[in-house]
């Protein structure tokens, strides 16, 4: 068969129809068929809304050859929806006469609408749905549908000649470039309004561009003018009979229809199956993260809970699970406090601050939180999300630190105030005093305030030292009698240079002369002069202090018991605690307050360690304020220890 132009580029009669000296009975007249009329419509806004679904996926690809893969069967949807839409509109229009189609100018109609349609989904692709894009999509996908239609029109062979009328023909134009550009503006709004697709302006915009192959097409047919051959012109060349057309428009018509079922939901399952991974990877991560986070419905009944929940309250998941998060409350906030958390998150804000909350064994805890609701698609507040970060010994560290502070430059005025003094009386010698007297006091002010900086220095090396840096376990054989008679009387000696009026009673006599164990005789003997000189500093003169020394069971123990200012029963937990004292920090233990506490707060926190060091134990007792204390040292006396 011959390749023929489309009639309309070589009709000798004229593309457009001139009424003027022409004969209206040599007008043919057609009349369409409404079932097929509809079905024209149908198939157009469903390849429009396979197109223009597939198309709003392009921008959500990472990959090159995805988002090609997407464009192309983009285009053949909308192409092929343009085509088949076009063909069961002329199959709907039925003329007085026989018509059949030239297979090689039909199929150039589909280059048309599959051409046009790629470089408009192309265009918006490039240009990220702004004006410019729609506006030139616009532009691509009308000239496609009119290439389209008037390219398929050409290809009509019959016993007459098709003209067109000027007006509805520019009309037709018009029609198909204004809704193509209303569908791709519908197409940027769902885009830009976020997650996913709108069914709703998917369908809206599928109707519009729907229409736009539709208005078109039945708009140019309004202009479409056929005229009856004139006598012995010749016969149309054959083309597709009714049948064989027929069967390839359903072909057509069918390919559209299979892209609109089986692509989209391709893409849903790709898409389904991307969401479990991204949702499984966040689940990983959130019960990975060493903050605990739970999340609540809108009545504050928790959902979830991850493992570091565990961690921070000592509440098992399934022990939150279906209940408040009231069960961490520590009773130290108020109503109002509750009000306005609650008031922040309903509004649907952040809250962002500090929860003194209570752990499942009853310590309290300090946390930073952070609530955050999730809303839907509407807006709605649907959970709250609450991170806990623990921030117990963040406080209190900073804690010590402004109390050590405190403290320190406390402990430090009074060996500086004796230096200070020792100035003036070295002034008052110069100046010919008694000279003996003075150098007396001088030299004691001097001996006493390089003692105070010495034992200052001592407890916060000895401290670190512990606590903070691995220190090699030296055992030799310590006699015990002897170093709890050296401790006593060191003891002593501080009571004397103190002017301490309190009763020292000793009791040793348990101790055989010459009995030994392993230990570390220089720690051993700080820490029982530690807790006798804490006994002193905190008992009122002419009160007394007892110290009794046993051996019992393969164990040494050493009981210091006071008569002294007691224990409150809220500071009996922290007593071990560094830098703890339940003392005004500007007392200092070398004041005139020095029967009242004051110090570093490092003495029972050394002791422990030293303890530990020896695998030993210590533990204080006191029945409360005013009431003493009584402190048991318990070393071990396994002779394997280097006695």
């Amino acid at each position: 068969m011959m390749f023929r132009l489309p009639d309309f580029f070589v009709n000798s009669a004229g593309f457009f129809y001139d009424s003027r000296g022409a004969n209206p009975s040599d007008l043919i007249a057609g009349h369409f068929d409404p079932a097929l009329v509809l079905l024209s419509y149908f198939i157009a806004a469903i390849s429009s809304m396979v197109a223009l679904f597939i198309s709003s996926r392009l921008s959500g690809r990472e990959e090159v050859s995805d988002r090609r893969l997407l464009l192309i069967v983009a285009g053949l949807a909308m192409g092929g929806g343009i085509f088949s839409m076009h063909f069961v509109g002329m199959m709907a229009f039925k003329l007085p006469l026989q018509v059949t189609y030239e297979p090689v100018t039909t199929l150039l109609s589909l280059v048309f609408a599959v051409g046009g349609s790629l470089l408009a989904f192309a265009l918006v692709g490039r240009y990220k749905g702004g004006w410019k894009a729609i506006l030139l999509g616009g532009l691509a996908i009308g000239i496609a549908i009119s290439g389209m239609h008037y390219t398929g029109m050409s290809a009509m062979r019959m016993n007459a000649t098709l003209q067109y009328r000027a007006g509805p023909f520019a009309f037709s134009l018009l029609v198909g470039f204004a809704a193509a550009t209303a569908a791709l503006w519908f197409v940027t709004s769902f885009k830009k309004e976020g997650a996913g697709v709108s069914p709703g302006l998917l369908a809206g915009a599928s109707a519009v561009m729907g229409l736009a192959v539709y208005g078109l097409h039945y708009t140019a047919m309004a202009a479409a003018v056929y005229v009856k051959a004139s006598p012995g012109a010749a016969a149309p060349v054959t083309g597709l009979d009714d049948d064989s057309f027929t069967l390839f428009v359903i072909f057509i018509t069918g390919l559209v229809l299979s892209l609109a079922i089986i692509f989209p939901l391709k893409l849903e399952i790709e898409e389904r199956k991307k969401s479990e991974n991204d949702l499984r990877l966040l689940a990983t991560m959130v019960a990975q993260t060493p903050q605990a986070m739970l999340i609540t419905n809108l009545k504050g009944i928790i959902t979830y809970a991850n493992p570091a929940l565990e961690k921070l309250t000592g509440y098992k998941t399934e022990e939150v699970l279906g209940r408040s998060p009231g069960i961490f409350k520590g009773g130290r906030h108020d109503k109002k406090f509750y009000d306005n958390f609650w008031a922040t998150i309903l509004s649907g804000r952040n809250w962002d601050g500090i929860f003194i909350n209570k752990r499942k064994d009853g310590r309290i805890y300090e946390e930073r939180i952070i609530v955050s609701p999730v809303l839907n698609d509407a807006s709605e507040i649907i959970s709250f999300i609450a991170i806990k970060t623990d921030i117990t010994d963040e406080n209190m560290l900073r804690r010590t630190k402004d109390r050590v502070t405190t403290v320190v430059s406390h402990e430090l005025h009074t060996p500086i105030g004796k230096l200070q003094l020792a100035g003036i009386l070295a002034d008052e010698i110069l100046r010919g005093g008694k000279k003996e007297d003075g150098i007396r006091q001088l030299k004691d002010l001097i001996a006493r305030s390089v003692a105070d900086f010495s034992r200052i220095a001592d407890d916060a090396t000895l401290f670190s030292s512990l606590s903070l840096h691995p220190t090699p376990k030296a055992f030799a054989g310590v006699y015990l009698h002897d170093l709890a008679d050296a401790c006593v009387a060191s003891t002593r000696s501080m009571m004397s240079r103190e002017r301490r009026a309190v009763v020292l009673d000793s009791d040793i006599s348990s101790l055989p002369i010459g009995f030994k164990i392993g230990g570390n005789a220089e720690m051993m003997g700080q820490v029982l002069t530690k807790i006798l000189s804490n006994a002193i500093k905190y008992t009122p003169d002419g009160k007394t202090v007892w110290f009794k020394a046993s051996l019992a069971d393969k164990k040494a123990e050493f009981v210091v018991r006071d008569e002294g200012v007691g224990i409150p029963a809220e500071s009996l937990a922290s007593v071990f605690e560094p830098y703890h004292s339940m003392d005004d920090p500007m007392k200092h233990s070398t004041s005139q307050y020095a029967s009242h506490g004051g110090g570093l707060g490092l003495g029972l926190s050394i002791a422990r360690l030293i303890m530990d060091y020896h695998g030993g134990s210590i533990t204080v007792v006191s029945d409360g304020a005013g009431t003493g204390a009584t402190v048991t040292l318990v070393f071990p006396t396994d002779p394997s220890r280097g006695a």
